[in-house]
């Protein structure tokens, strides 16, 4: 069933590796074999965050820190510290709202949808 972990939040692990988390939505977890998790989400691509570091992620995609500030209306809410901007994604569009209310179009890297073979989920539970 449910989980919540003191740093990471409520979520519903599956055994694939896939979790449902409360705020982020649907993310593949994987371990950074050290203390970190590495989450690939459809629309982000993946993120990397750790105990401590949370709610800030790193979207490998852009190389931009983002920080997660909380979900409204089923939409995960971020402020992206490289574009200087607050955003939400819009899930059935594959772009995203700014704050100057422009749809931006995904930037889709070839690998970003790749889960690489022989990673491991992490335990987020503490």
């Amino acid at each position: 069933g449910w989980r919540a972990s003191d740093w990471f939040g409520t979520f519903l692990p599956f055994e694939n590796d896939w979790i449902y988390h409360q705020e982020l939505g649907w993310v593949f977890v994987a371990s950074d074999e050290k203390d970190g998790l590495w989450l690939w989400h459809e629309l982000h691509g993946w993120l990397w965050t750790k105990e401590g570091v949370w709610p800030f992620l790193f979207c490998n995609d852009t190389s931009n820190w983002l920080y997660f500030i909380k979900n409204l209306q089923g939409l995960p809410y971020f402020y992206d510290y490289g574009m200087n901007n607050y955003y939400h994604f819009e899930e059935s569009s594959m772009s995203y709202e700014n704050t100057n209310g422009e749809n931006i179009h995904k930037n889709t890297k070839t690998n970003s949808g790749t889960v690489l073979p022989g990673q491991k989920a992490m335990n987020m539970e503490r």
